[in-house]
C-alpha cells in the first residue's frame, strides 16, 4: 500500500519539474510572439492563449508545491490530501493542453 506521505511527496518533486519545464515552454512562445513582430493580431492570438495556458499552469503548480508543503508541514488534513492531488492533475491537464498548441502552432500550422 502506497503511503499519502510518499504520494504528497512524489506529486511535490513532480510539480516542481513541471512548473521548470512549463517555463521552458513560455520561453519559447514568447520568443515565437516576438518573432511575430507587428503581425495581424489574429496571427498572433494562438500564442497568446498558448502563453496564458503555460502561465497558469505554472501558477497551479506554485499552488500545488505551496499545498504540498502545508500537508507535510501541519496536521496533514485530509482536505489538502485531496486538493494536491486534484491541484496536480489540473496541473498535468493543462500542461498537455499547453503542449499541444504549442506543437500546433509551430510545427503543423505552417
Amino acid at each position: 500500500m502506497v503511503e499519502t506521505k510518499d504520494v504528497v511527496l512524489a506529486i511535490f518533486g513532480a510539480t516542481s519539474a513541471l512548473g521548470a519545464l512549463i517555463l521552458v515552454f513560455l520561453v519559447l512562445v514568447a520568443g515565437a510572439l516576438q518573432s511575430v513582430g507587428e503581425a495581424n493580431p489574429k496571427v498572433k492570438l494562438p500564442y497568446k492563449i498558448a502563453a496564458g495556458m503555460s502561465f497558469g499552469g505554472f501558477l497551479l503548480g506554485v499552488a500545488c508545491a505551496g499545498l504540498s508543503i502545508w500537508w507535510l508541514t501541519l496536521h496533514q488534513p485530509h482536505a489538502v490530501y485531496v486538493a494536491v492531488v486534484v491541484t496536480f492533475l489540473v496541473q498535468l491537464a493543462v500542461l498537455a493542453v499547453a503542449a499541444g498548441l504549442v506543437v500546433y502552432q509551430t510545427i503543423f500550422s505552417q
